[in-house]
Formats: C-alpha cells, sequence, structure tokens
C-alpha cells in the first residue's frame, strides 16, 4: 500500500513494521531520512543540523491544529493537557472548616476575695433630737433615767443617709486562661485527581519511506 512519508497511522501489533517506527520521540539521522526531514523539520525535537525528533505520542492523543470555536488554539508540535490536577485554593468551591481552640493559662481560674468595713456613724456627745428617723446615734443628755428596751428586732425608721458607711476591700487576680491558639482544620487531602478521558491503549508509526506528499 502506498502511503505518504510522513503518515501516522494506528497500529494494532506488538512491534513496527518496516520503514514505520513507533511514534516514540525518537531521533533520527538527518542524512539517513532527508526526504522525512524536510517534511516534519524540528518541531518534534533534535538540532536541525545532525538530527530530527519523531513525534512522541507515548501515553497523548492528537489533537487538531489551529483554533476551534471557544477553544485553545494549538500548533504542530505542541505538547499540552495532564492526566491529573490538583485544585489550588481559588479554584475550590465555598465550604467550612473546623475549628478547635486551645487554651494557655489556668483553665480553673484564680479565686477573688472580697473584705468589708462597715463603719456606722453617730454623735459623741448629747443629742439634740428625740426621733431615730434622719438623724444619728448621740449620748442620752445627763441626768435622765436610761430607757430600757432601746433596741428591736424589727426596723420601721431610716436614719440619715450618711449614718452608716461600707468600704469594699477585693483582693486576688482573675487568672484563668490568658490567650490561645486556633487552628482550622484541613478538609482536602491534597492529592490531585484523575481527569483522563477513557482510552485504549495503542501504537502510533510513521511512514519514513514512502510517497513525498505534492503541494497541489
Amino acid at each position: 500500500m502506498d502511503f505518504y512519508t510522513g503518515g501516522i497511522i494506528s497500529f494494532g501489533g506488538t512491534f513496527s513494521p518496516r520503514d514505520w517506527p513507533f511514534c516514540y520521540g525518537q531521533l533520527l539521522a538527518i542524512s539517513q531520512n532527508s526526504a522525512l526531514f524536510s517534511l516534519l523539520g524540528t518541531q518534534f525535537g533534535g538540532d536541525g543540523r545532525t538530527s530530527f525528533g519523531l513525534p512522541d505520542l507515548r501515553g497523548r492523543v492528537a489533537r487538531g491544529t489551529g483554533d476551534g470555536p471557544g477553544l485553545w488554539p494549538s500548533f504542530s508540535g505542541q505538547t499540552m493537557g495532564r492526566e491529573s490536577v490538583l485544585l489550588d485554593t481559588t479554584q475550590m468551591p465555598s465550604h467550612s472548616h473546623d475549628a478547635l481552640f486551645t487554651p494557655t493559662g489556668d483553665g480553673s481560674g484564680q479565686p477573688i476575695s472580697a473584705t468589708a468595713t462597715a463603719i456606722v456613724k453617730a454623735h459623741d456627745g448629747e443629742g439634740n433630737a428625740d426621733k431615730a428617723s434622719g438623724n444619728y446615734w448621740a449620748t442620752a443628755k445627763s441626768g435622765l433615767v436610761l430607757a430600757t428596751n432601746s433596741y428591736s428586732n424589727t426596723a420601721d425608721k431610716t436614719m440619715a443617709a450618711g449614718a452608716v458607711e461600707v468600704d469594699v476591700a477585693i483582693t486576688g487576680g482573675g487568672g484563668g486562661i490568658t490567650g490561645g491558639t486556633v487552628t482550622i482544620g484541613n478538609t482536602v487531602g491534597n492529592q490531585p485527581f484523575y481527569i483522563m478521558q477513557p482510552s485504549l491503549g495503542i501504537h502510533y508509526i510513521i511512514c519514513t519511506v514512502g510517497l513525498y506528499p505534492p503541494r497541489n
């Protein structure tokens, strides 16, 4: 069967036929494959002086060149795509994480004590009022007979607002939790996932000796 030099076909055999090497990206000598080099050039590798490369289709599928509607443009000899991808934070959907607070300090806290001192105001001398309401305690006038039942277990009068003064002293400290750190849980495994289409492994071979393709 006549075939154009540089033509590529799939081949289901386990070996490469004569003049049809596998497309494994290997380098060929220009001096021995001048016709094929004039068609391929160095778009698939080589230095262009003594060697040139064949297409490397191992693990790849062929893609048409050009820029189709809504697609990325591609050029002959260009490699692109990958079998798997690892998403970064800008590509991940909105989600939530568990947070763990680790406190520092004494979680039980420290006791606080309070001491109150009450001062009852009075007049050191003879009084000048007979009723307790709105007044202070004082010394009875001299010469009077002391009264009995001077105190009661119930109160029905309000003495002057300043009759009793209370000072409160508070000692101790709050202690307890003085700080801490918050750890945000990681909900991703940081593993790439495969995006490869269902495929079947098969050989691609290229014609090195055939008809030279005409331009018109």
